[in-house]
């Protein structure tokens, strides 16, 4: 069946349900979060998004000690959060409509009483949640969604795009269960061996800039010629540093370009996400455009230098760059639309990181 008959069709059908009253919301005026003995966090979409939910998850754990908190990623990046000790279960995302049955199973079998809706692909993530049993789903504010007839709060689904930075959005979600505020921070736990791999990887006498090329999106690309640039201006500065380039799928053939011509460490496709996250940990700079490995080399807590070029309103400064800790996360915005990210010169690129290798 075609996907997207295929979509229109569940829609159809859940809508049809609703008008019926076989549909049932529980508003957001019901919902006690105390009585919830188990809450899922959704973030079934890019990387960024799902770091972008860790201080939610926990904040929830810091005032709900003894309820069982899941969260619902894509496959992929499951091995990332297995060690999150505020997270009793990670249940990974497959797909649209892929592993459907076993997808469902495992939702029915833990059994959620709410979930919160913070990332997440329509039309299939909202029905398995409500058919496996939860009927509290809350939407994150201003995100909206083809199944506002399913949620608690569809009354603050009215925005295209959110306003206001994407950890304060999720943050929200504690204020609108009437629990305290919790701390920006994104964060991702590193397990022992993945540190011993890194330590390994790169020795303990060396300072290392981190550059990643790649990006999933070409508006996010910043050109070879560019990093080789960085590379000439921040060497000449630094010639102790080493340096190392990561990268992963698509984007490998381009880090063994950059890496060839300027003789760096070359980790593209050799690394998993937690081995990324200990690699990046011990970085003195990590250099690249908005993409899933800069929000993870915040959330281990390496000096970061990013590059945005907004080519929607979901990949500005003000929605995804530097919340917390500014002093050692730096942005920067392409200014001409038209040129995009090659519009960043190199020049103040190094400008930016100088501040924070000094």
């Amino acid at each position: 069946m075609n996907l997207r008959f295929r979509d229109h069709a569940i829609f159809l059908a859940h809508l049809f349900l609703y008008k019926m009253e076989r549909i049932e919301r529980i508003p957001l005026s019901q919902i006690d979060v105390h009585a919830c003995r188990s809450i899922l966090v959704l973030a079934t979409t890019a990387l960024g998004d799902a770091i972008l939910c860790t201080p939610l998850i926990r904040g929830l754990r810091e005032q709900l000690p003894n309820a069982k908190i899941g969260f619902w990623v894509k496959e992929k990046f499951v091995p990332l959060f297995q060690h999150d000790p505020n997270l009793n279960i990670v249940l990974p995302y497959f797909g649209k409509y892929n592993r459907l049955p076993r997808t469902f199973d495992r939702l029915h079998t833990e059994s959620f009483d709410l979930a919160l809706v913070a990332n997440a692909n329509d039309p299939d993530i909202i029905p398995l949640v409500y058919w496996s049993g939860c009927k509290r789903i809350i939407r994150r504010p201003q995100r909206d969604t083809i199944y506002r007839f399913m949620v608690a709060n569809p009354e603050m689904l009215h925005a295209v795009h959110s306003t206001g930075h994407a950890i304060e959005r999720n943050l929200e979600f504690l204020s609108l269960v009437k629990l305290k505020a919790g701390r920006p921070e994104t964060y991702v736990v590193i397990d022992r061996l993945e540190r011993e791999k890194a330590g390994c990887l790169l020795g303990a006498k060396r300072r290392w800039i981190g550059l990643h090329p790649g990006a999933s999106v070409a508006k996010k690309t910043w050109p070879i010629e560019h990093y080789l640039q960085l590379h000439r201006e921040l060497s000449a500065a630094y010639p102790d540093v080493g340096w190392v380039v990561t990268g992963a799928g698509a984007e490998i053939e381009t880090c063994d370009r950059l890496s060839a011509r300027m003789d760096a460490l070359n980790l593209a496709g050799k690394l998993s996400l937690p081995e990324l996250a200990a690699v990046q940990e011990k970085l003195a700079l990590f250099v690249s455009g908005d993409t899933g490995p800069y929000h993870l080399a915040m959330a281990v807590g390496a000096p970061t230098v990013t590059l945005f070029a907004p080519w929607d309103a979901g990949s500005a400064v003000s929605i995804n760059g530097p919340y917390f800790n500014r002093h050692k996360h730096k942005a920067i915005e392409a200014r001409d639309r038209e040129q995009g990210i090659r519009s960043i010169v190199p020049q103040e690129v190094a400008a930016l990181a100088r501040t924070l290798l000094n």
